[in-house]
C-alpha cells in the first residue's frame, strides 16, 4: 500500500475505508522516526525499555551509513527525527562523534524541512549542547526522575551520576536554545529498587520550571512492590485514580507554581473515569498548565485498551502501549513500526557496503508504508481499565 492509496482510503464514501482519523494518525507518524544510534547506556534505569532492543544489540552503524539515511528518509518525506538509545550522547564512529552525527543529518536534508532532536539522560550533556546547537540540533528531553542523589542512585542502579548535575545540564540546554527543552520523569512507589519519587513530584515540577523547561511528562511504573524484569513488555501502569489523585496533590502542594483550579478540571475526568476525553486529545496526553511557558504531559496512552484485534504491529496486539507513535530503526538497522513490534524491513547491508542507493532509498520508503498499513486497522480505542 502507498501512501497516496492510503489517503485515498480516507473517502468516507468508499465502503470498507479506513477511519479517517487513524490513517490520518498513522500517515502523520510515519514521517517521524526514532533512531536508536546505539544499544549502550552509562546509566542502567531499572524501567528503560531500550527502544525495544537489547543492550547487545550489535555494533552501531557508521556516519557514512547514516548520511545515506538521511538522505533517504528525506526522499520518503520523512520531516521529524529523534535520535535516541541507549544513550545517544556515547555515540561514537571512529573519531567521530553524536556532533558529527547532527551536522551529517543536517547536510543531507539540505533546505527540505527537518526537526532533529535528541533524547538523553542527560549526564554527558554539557560537554556537547553548543556543538550540538550549532550543528543544527533543535530540540532536547531529557530525563530527571529523582533530585535525590541517592533515590537517583538506586534508580540508575548504582551508575555514576548526580541528579543536581543534570539539572544544571538541563539549564545550559535551555541556555543553548534547544527549545522547547522537555524532561521526562518516571514515578514509581516505594519497594521498586528502593524508596520512590512520588513525594518528590512537587519539587521536580518546581525546579524544571524555574531553570526553564518548557514541558514536564510524566510516566507511571507499573510494580510497586519488586523490581521488573529488565526489557519486559509490561513497565508501564495503566493509569488509575490512585495514581492520577498522586498527581494531582502533588500539583496542588505547587501553590503558585500550578494553575491548581484548571489541573483539577483537567484530571478529575481521568478521576471519574471519563476516558472519551482524553481520548480527543493530542496522542492520548493531558496536559497541564503549570505557568507561564511551561505545562505538565501525562501520557496516557496506557489509559486504553485496543480493540478489533488491537495494535496488528505489537507481538502482543492487545496490550499495545504506544500505538500509532513514530516509525522506529534500531542500532543495527531495522524498521519497526511499534516498541514491541517485530522487525519488518532491515538497512542491515548497508554496514557490508552492498546497499546501493536505490536499494536504500526504496526500502525507507516501503517502511513508511507498511508503518500505515500496519497501523491502519485495528485501532478502534476502547475505555482503559
Amino acid at each position: 500500500m502507498t501512501l497516496a492509496r492510503a489517503k485515498r482510503d480516507l473517502d468516507p464514501s468508499v465502503e470498507g475505508s479506513a477511519p479517517a482519523v487513524l490513517t490520518e494518525d498513522a500517515i502523520r507518524a510515519s514521517a517521524r522516526l526514532r533512531v536508536s544510534l546505539t544499544s549502550k547506556c552509562n546509566f542502567r534505569c531499572f524501567f528503560c525499555h531500550n527502544e525495544g532492543q537489547s543492550e547487545d544489540e550489535g555494533p552501531s552503524l557508521s556516519i557514512a551509513d547514516y548520511g545515506r539515511i538521511a538522505n533517504a528518509c528525506s526522499l520518503a518525506g520523512i520531516d521529524r527525527v529523534k535520535l535516541t538509545g541507549g544513550e545517544p550522547l556515547i555515540y561514537k564512529s571512529g573519531q567521530s562523534t553524536i556532533v558529527d552525527l547532527v551536522r551529517t543529518f543536517r547536510e543531507a536534508y539540505g533546505r527540505n524541512s527537518l526537526d532533529l532532536s535528541i533524547t538523553s539522560n542527560g549526564w554527558h550533556l554539557s560537554k556537547y549542547v553548543e556543538q550540538l546547537a550549532d550543528a543544527g540540533l533543535n530540540r532536547a528531553t531529557i530525563s530527571l526522575s529523582s533530585l535525590d542523589r541517592a533515590t537517583h542512585s538506586n534508580l540508575i542502579q548504582g551508575r555514576e551520576g548526580s541528579p543536581s548535575l543534570i539539572l544544571q545540564n538541563i539549564e545550559k540546554a535551555v541556555a543553548a536554545n534547544l527549545s522547547p527543552v522537555k524532561v521526562n520523569t518516571v514515578i514509581f512507589a516505594d519497594g521498586v529498587t528502593g524508596p520512590g519519587n512520588l513525594t518528590e513530584l512537587p519539587e521536580i515540577i518546581r525546579r524544571t520550571r524555574d531553570v526553564g523547561v518548557s514541558e514536564l511528562r510524566v510516566y507511571p511504573i507499573i510494580n510497586y512492590t519488586q523490581k521488573l524484569r529488565q526489557h519486559s513488555s509490561e513497565r508501564y501502569q495503566y493509569w488509575d485514580r490512585e495514581v492520577v489523585e498522586l498527581i494531582s496533590s502533588g500539583i496542588e502542594q505547587c501553590a503558585g507554581v500550578a494553575d491548581v483550579d484548571q489541573a483539577r478540571n483537567i484530571l478529575s475526568g481521568v478521576v471519574d473515569g471519563d476516558f472519551d476525553s482524553i481520548a480527543a486529545s493530542s496522542r492520548f496526553t493531558l496536559f497541564i498548565p503549570a505557568g507561564e511557558g511551561f505545562r505538565i504531559a501525562l501520557n496516557m496512552m496506557s489509559a486504553f485498551r485496543t480493540t478489533d484485534g488491537g495494535c496488528s504491529a505489537c507481538r502482543d496486539p492487545q496490550s499495545c502501549q504506544e500505538g500509532m507513535y513514530s516509525l522506529r530503526l534500531s542500532t543495527g538497522g531495522d524498521f519497526r513500526a511499534c516498541l514491541n513490534a517485530d522487525p519488518y524491513a532491515s538497512l542491515s547491508e548497508l554496514a557490508s557496503g552492498t546497499m546501493t542507493d536505490s536499494d536504500l532509498n526504496e526500502t525507507v520508503a516501503a517502511a513508511r508504508e507498511e508503518f500505515v498499513r500496519q497501523h491502519q486497522t485495528g485501532l478502534t480505542i476502547a475505555r482503559g481499565a
